[in-house]
């Protein structure tokens, strides 16, 4: 269908944007080929990143769209995280609108799986979304202690590109709520 497609798409860019080089690989260190290596990667990245952003009402408009249509399982979150960090979409409630897509309504934050929860707070650390006043601030502030540090564990571990201010941000609603 045409929102598996777009599911795809996000999949492809994802990888083809090379998130692993985002920050110095360990074996960068190995020898002065893979630092150029690393460098060159990085610079097509950015080039893509560029174009990408001229479209980036399009892309995110399908992006929300399928998700609406399909739901949002967790790889799908995680390459919506990514592609965040390097297209940025034009709406900051792009997390809000993934947690909606994914059936909660606001009435019981209990049912959503802690790993989805993970990846709207990544998606929501990379588009700068505040978490004063949003839909899954509140999903957050309705769990239990311990399902909040499960999602904070999952952040320390997570393996894809996440801004650092924004990361912050999530993590002190996180420890707060």
């Amino acid at each position: 269908s045409g929102a598996e497609a777009v599911c795809d798409l996000a999949r492809f860019f994802t990888t083809v944007l090379q998130p692993d080089v985002v920050r110095d690989p360990q074996w960068v260190a190995s020898c002065s080929e893979a630092i150029v290596t690393v460098r060159e990667a990085r610079a097509a990245a950015a080039t893509l990143a560029q174009q990408l952003q001229g479209q980036a009402a399009a892309l995110w408009g399908s992006i929300n769209n399928a998700a609406v249509n399909l739901g949002t399982p967790v790889g799908f979150l995680i390459d919506c995280a990514c592609l965040a960090y390097f297209v940025r979409p034009p709406d900051m409630a792009l997390a809000d609108r993934l947690l909606a897509a994914s059936g909660y309504n606001g009435a019981d934050a209990m049912l959503i799986d802690t790993s989805v929860l993970t990846a709207l707070c990544a998606v929501a650390a990379n588009v700068a979304q505040q978490p004063r006043c949003s839909a899954l601030s509140e999903a957050i502030a309705a769990l239990p202690h311990e399902s909040r540090m499960l999602v904070v564990a999952g952040l320390e571990r997570w393996r894809g590109p996440i801004s650092d201010i924004g990361l912050g941000r999530w993590m002190r609603v996180l420890s707060c709520a």
